[in-house]
């Protein structure tokens, strides 16, 4: 921008430099017409046509500052274009991810990839890995080796040979009967 303003300035004082100088040509011109021989009419006469053609170069050279500030100002609002795009596009992007009110594992996917959703639509059930609740059955034989803070491990067909640690939280009061 500076430059460009220095260019105008400098493109300016051409002008005005080429402008006195026409004008001093063209004094000089009309005194050699009112008395003075050809050859001085002549040169002042080329004088005349160099001091034009000087203003010409600096009149087009102060349009093309012009230009050139038009030119940046495209720039500068093509620039501001694109960023506004690009925002619009990060914030549309945004709107895509999904995110989980917690750290959790997938107990449960309810849409597949590309569907459509909603606020407020499951998308995944999550549970807190280390909030799992299991309910167990115990034979009354064993009820009496079971306490409240007391750490067991929990097994499962599903796994064998896996087990996970976990706490005895609550001994529920109801029994069933084991034919049901």
């Amino acid at each position: 921008v500076q430059v460009r303003q220095q260019e105008a300035a400098a493109a300016g004082a051409q002008v005005k430099r080429a402008e006195a100088a026409l004008e001093q040509a063209r004094q000089a011109l009309a005194l050699l017409k009112a008395g003075a021989r050809r050859e001085d009419r002549t040169a002042a006469a080329a004088q005349v046509t160099r001091a034009d053609a000087g203003v010409d170069a600096a009149k087009a050279a102060q349009r093309q500052t012009g230009i050139a500030a038009a030119e940046k100002q495209a720039a500068t609002a093509l620039s501001a274009q694109a960023a506004a795009a690009q925002e619009a596009a990060q914030a549309q992007y945004e709107k895509t991810r999904l995110r989980a009110p917690f750290a959790g594992l997938v107990a449960r996917k309810h849409r597949e990839l590309g569907d459509s959703v909603a606020p407020g639509m499951p998308v995944f059930t999550l549970v807190d890995a280390g909030r799992l609740w299991v309910v167990a059955e115990v034979d009354d034989e064993d009820l009496g080796k079971i306490a409240l803070g007391q750490n067991v491990a929990v097994t499962s067909e599903a796994y064998p040979g896996e087990s996970v640690p976990g706490t005895v939280v609550r001994i529920g009061p109801l029994a069933q009967d084991k034919e049901q």
